[in-house]
């Protein structure tokens, strides 16, 4: 016979049992890829860099040659090292045309060589992005940076948004890993979205149940061209490893942290949260000997407070951010 005391239990028991199931469900995690087959996949010849590329994004379904990998040479005529050389990393559901000019006016002040990447489902259509992990966009930072070192003897890794979040990540790499990465520019990096629900996406189940609610996200572009070089509407599973891989890198050690970095940023960001950036600056100082600069840009009238330079959203900005990123990195 069950006791009234043992009765009484059986709820506590069954609570404790859908709280354990519950906190033990599925959810996304951030999967770092292996380092060494990146980088022993990148051609040493420089001038196989092109067609290697070319190939890839074939393979991979790229269709406008505005969105794909790219590499620009100091001189194209005989490619070389050059003692700078740039890479961008751009944000989630952005491509290169992101700030477009900036990393290549970047790369013309130094006398640099230039690669700007595509992150995995970007530039392709919307369902593209659906199926992508962060162990993928990680992959391809490490291997935009291998290029890079291929390139130049220093790097200068520009990330925007998410891709600034992915430089980060490269900058608290292992010392063997990030060797050569001289100088970091973050443009409104996404240490957290500004929407709190944000953090829900990294909850057990929730990859499970939310796409079931809500299966796309769309939104409006503010132009033709951001319409073309952005992806507008694609599958809430996408926003699941963006989440991830930005909780991830915002609480990574900056012990060792050694990258001078430029951080330009807007108080009104809209679309990630600016007091985490501050947050996270402030870490960073606190921390780290390394050189640190911060901006705080106030966007132009009708221009965009997140992509805050580049002629497609925010062309007043343009040859400030690039003015100051040049002479951020020229006395290194």
């Amino acid at each position: 016979m069950t006791s009234a005391h043992s009765t009484r239990r059986w709820p506590l028991f069954t609570a404790i049992l859908l709280l354990v199931a519950v906190l033990a469900g599925p959810r996304t995690c951030v999967r770092e890829p292996d380092m060494a087959a990146v980088q022993a996949g990148v051609p040493r010849d420089l001038a196989a860099l092109p067609a290697w590329l070319t190939q890839r994004e074939e393979k991979a379904g790229v269709l406008d040659t505005a969105v794909a990998k790219r590499v620009r040479y100091a001189n194209p005529a005989a490619p070389a090292r050059t003692p700078w050389s740039v890479v961008y990393l751009h944000g989630f559901s952005a491509t290169r045309q992101e700030t477009a000019p900036v990393s290549e006016l970047v790369a013309q002040a130094l006398g640099a060589n230039l690669f700007e990447t595509r992150l995995k489902g970007h530039g392709l259509p919307g369902d593209s992005l659906g199926g992508v992990t962060s162990k993928d966009w990680l992959t391809d930072a490490m291997e935009a940076f291998e290029i890079g070192r291929r390139l130049g003897d220093s790097v200068l890794v520009v990330g925007t948004s998410t891709g600034g979040t992915l430089g980060v990540w490269l900058a608290t790499l292992p010392p063997d890993a990030r060797k050569g990465l001289a100088a970091l520019a973050l443009i409104s990096p996404n240490f957290g979205p500004k929407d709190e629900k944000a953090a829900l996406l990294t909850l057990p189940w929730a990859n499970v149940i939310l796409p079931r609610v809500i299966p796309q996200r769309e939104w409006t572009a503010r132009n033709d061209e951001q319409r073309r070089f952005w992806t507008v509407k694609y599958p809430s599973t996408a926003l699941f490893p963006m989440q991830a891989l930005v909780e991830n890198v915002r609480v990574r050690s900056l012990e060792g942290y050694n990258v001078p970095t430029l951080v330009f940023y807007h108080e009104g960001d809209q679309v990630v949260d600016a007091a985490r950036t501050k947050a996270w600056l402030e870490s960073l100082a606190k921390t780290s000997r390394a050189p640190l600069n911060r901006i705080a840009v106030v966007p132009a009238d009708g221009e965009d407070g997140h992509v805050i330079a580049g002629r497609i959203v925010s062309p007043s900005q343009t040859a400030m951010v690039r003015d100051r990123i040049v002479a951020f990195v020229r006395p290194r």
